[in-house]
């Protein structure tokens, strides 16, 4: 009988379209139609319009809107419904409320109590909801909730476009997703098949974990757990901090992205560069453009630097800059071990000890911090320069070393420590006041004191000495005392011409202001000394043969007395039975072509030369030649008056 009854209101209210199709239709509109209720009232009002009354389980339709409720009243194609409403537009897009105020002429839907909007897997939860059919565009303005998946977003205000599946909140929004919590101004969310697309555009505060991070735009990729911050992002956590101008965070690979202006803060660590890429498993680090690293222990910097966060290796390429202590590293390019505090730099190497006023420029160079060792190497010799404001020092060779060590003071309660430094093959030295060339060297700051190995040679002013090993001593910055062991040999000239020549087993020369003041020479000593009138002419050659010889030197290393022990020999030649030539002592070698002339010609390598091996006719008769077996050190005879 109920559907009796309603096929009847059907039929009227068709009969009563058709009266209304009689008449001119100027909207050109689709009416509201109504498929099925359980009762049905037709008030005529011809001023207002007909109202239609529906009750139970009503049923309506408008193009591709469907609507479902316990009561309905239609008037001029507008329906109010109450009770259960269930509103269907297109396939996906369901709306539940418990009020609906719908025009049909304008297609736009007031929904009210407890609206609940669904498309696909989103949720909207509202008290009050604008629902626009034809630009399908739901809005709020008192609050609502979106559920997406397991993502939960509320604000103060929003609307959702249904076809871009595009929702757009403003107001205290926030956000709540398993991974992060979220909140802000406004944002834009863009739905998918699985997850959405946070998109910040305004102020925006996401704390995941014990982190924060804070930025003014940028957007979080729900489905593929991917992040970018930008706007001044920053970002906080416990134990760090971090700011840039954009900051990009992928999940899965663990891997955070700063790009611009990008500063990490640790407790014992700062790190800065134009883009900073930070692994979070592993804690590596990797810094790109102006990179800055600093710790407690040191301060790098460099074009590129790759920090190993479970070594602890830092690795640099393009004009690195390592500050450690009072030591300072160049190069353009660095691997540096902070565990084990090995180094190796590569290209332009400059390394520099600001404490000893040391720098070893090298091609390349391996260091080691616990005792400072150096060892500086390469396509290019590398140079040592002990800066000194009136005097420096310049050494080269093919290999430099330089280390601290540690020494037993007596007089402190903790041990000391000296510095060595040591170079070989091809040696040479540059100073003002002295130049050396030789085959290895070592160095102890404890007491300035230099070795000189195989055939040394050393000039100062006019005077060579060389010997198969020489040791030198430095006070303020200048020699104080040399020893020449094992086949010593002074030799001085003014003019090029006439050579005054000393040997001996051992020689022992005290230098004052960097000059000659006084040579002792010990075993098998011969002298050849040219004797000067008071006009400074030749007169003579002086020969003497002894045990040993005593001098002493005025200025410009000229001879001022000599004194001879052990049965002395003597022998005077007239300067013209010389006819012009000089004689020389046996071993003689006047190696002015090898005598580094500038601190630049001690990085140029040697040529090969062979020594001279002159010899000349001692007093004793016999040939003599320079030897390089050792002699012992004798004890000082007594001193005999000079002949």
């Amino acid at each position: 009988m109920r559907r009796i009854i309603f096929i009847a209101y059907i039929l009227s209210i068709v009969w009563i379209g058709a009266i209304a199709q009689d008449q001119p239709d100027t909207t050109q509109l689709t009416k509201i139609k109504v498929d099925y209720a359980d009762r049905g009232i037709l008030q005529k009002d011809s001023k207002n319009g007909d109202v239609q009354k529906l009750i139970g389980n009503v049923e309506l339709r408008h193009d591709s809107m469907y609507m479902y409720c316990d009561s309905a009243v239609i008037r001029n194609n507008k329906v109010v419904a109450g009770g259960n409403v269930i509103m269907q537009d297109g396939d996906t897009l369901v709306v539940f409320a418990g009020l609906v105020n719908y025009d049909g002429n304008t297609r736009q839907v007031d929904l009210r109590d407890s609206v609940i909007l669904t498309h696909g897997e989103r949720r909207m939860y509202t008290h009050h909801l604008f629902y626009d059919l034809k630009k399908r565009r739901a809005s709020f303005t008192d609050g609502g909730l979106l559920v997406d998946h397991e993502t939960e977003l509320t604000s103060r205000a929003g609307y959702y476009l249904v076809d871009q599946k595009i929702a757009s909140f403003k107001g205290n929004v926030i956000v709540h997703h398993r991974d992060f919590d979220l909140k802000s101004d406004s944002l834009i969310y863009l739905g998918d098949e699985d997850q959405g697309i946070v998109r910040f555009v305004s102020f925006t505060q996401i704390v995941q974990d014990d982190a924060e991070i804070t930025c003014y735009s940028g957007y979080y990729d729900l489905s593929e757990s991917k992040a970018f911050f930008a706007g001044g992002a920053n970002y906080q956590a416990p134990s760090r901090r971090a700011k840039a101008e954009k900051i990009y965070y992928d999940k899965e690979k663990k891997l955070i992205t700063l790009v611009g202006e990008a500063v990490i803060f640790e407790k014992d660590r700062v790190v800065r560069a134009d883009s900073i890429v930070y692994y979070e498993d592993s804690e590596d680090i990797q810094l790109i453009g102006d990179a800055h690293f600093k710790n407690e222990k040191s301060q790098i910097s460099a074009d590129v630097l790759f920090y190993d966060g479970k070594t602890k290796a830092v690795t640099t390429s393009g004009q690195t800059y390592i500050v450690d202590g009072t030591r300072i590293i160049q190069a353009d390019a660095v691997d540096y071990q902070e565990d084990s505090g090995w180094a190796i730099a590569r290209g332009h190497v400059v390394l520099r000890d600001t404490v000893q006023n040391t720098t070893i420029i090298a091609d390349k160079a391996l260091y080691r911090k616990a005792d400072q060792f150096i060892k500086a190497f390469g396509s290019t010799r590398p140079l040592l320069i002990k800066a000194n404001q009136s005097d420096s020092l310049f050494i080269s060779a093919d290999t430099l070393f330089s280390y601290r060590e540690a020494l037993a003071d007596s007089s402190a309660t903790q041990a000391d420590s000296q510095r060595i430094i040591l170079a070989y093959a091809d040696v040479k030295v540059y100073k003002k006041d002295f130049q050396v060339v030789c085959d290895s060297l070592s160095y102890e700051s404890r007491d300035s004191s230099f070795r000189f190995y195989h055939q040394p040679v050393i000039w100062s002013d006019t005077t060579q000495l060389f010997a198969d090993t020489i040791y030198a001593y430095m006070s303020d910055n200048e020699i104080s005392k040399m020893q020449l062991l094992q086949n010593g040999f002074i030799i001085n000239s003014n003019d090029g011409q006439y050579y005054n020549q000393i040997k001996g087993r051992q020689l022992f020369a005290d230098f004052k202001t960097g000059s000659l003041s006084r040579v002792l020479v010990k075993g098998n000593s011969e002298s050849y000394y040219f004797v000067l009138d008071d006009e400074g002419a030749y007169i003579g050659l002086n020969k003497a043969v002894c045990s040993q010889i005593e001098l002493e030197f005025g200025d410009k290393n000229k001879i001022t007395s000599i004194d001879f022990y052990q049965e002395p020999k003597f022998e005077f030649v007239p300067i013209q039975d010389l006819l012009g030539s000089s004689p020389k002592l046996g071993g003689f070698s006047w190696d002015e072509d090898r005598r580094p002339t500038s601190k630049w010609d001690v990085l140029k390598p040697s040529k090969s030369k062979s020594k001279k091996n002159n010899t000349d006719e001692s007093l004793s008769g016999k040939k003599t030649e320079r030897s390089i077996h050792t002699v012992p050190i004798q004890k000082k005879s007594k001193k005999i008056k000079k002949e």
